[in-house]
């Protein structure tokens, strides 16, 4: 199964949990993955080093607004960054 497919059965269960972290984590895996495939051209597709490298940014982007939270003393804020960050590695 690709990684998209899972997103989205995922998706569909955490909104019927409720679970409002999986769920935020699920739509931004999501959206990146849909830029990236809309960014290169129609007859390439993701392949899994390509969706590797795409959650890899997307948990480094969220340590580093973890950490500028935590700088600014907004522990709130950097704690939803770092267990979104966790959820998606």
């Amino acid at each position: 199964m690709s990684l998209i497919k899972k997103v989205n059965t995922d998706l569909k269960e955490a909104m019927l949990q409720k679970d409002k972290l999986k769920l935020e984590s699920l739509r931004a895996i999501k959206t990146s993955l849909s830029v990236y495939q809309t960014s290169i051209s129609s007859q390439n597709s993701v392949t899994k080093q390509d969706e590797i490298k795409i959650l890899q940014r997307l948990v480094k982007q969220r340590r580093e607004s973890a950490g500028i939270y935590i700088k600014q003393n907004r522990i709130d804020l950097a704690k939803i960054e770092k267990d979104q960050a966790d959820f998606i590695s």
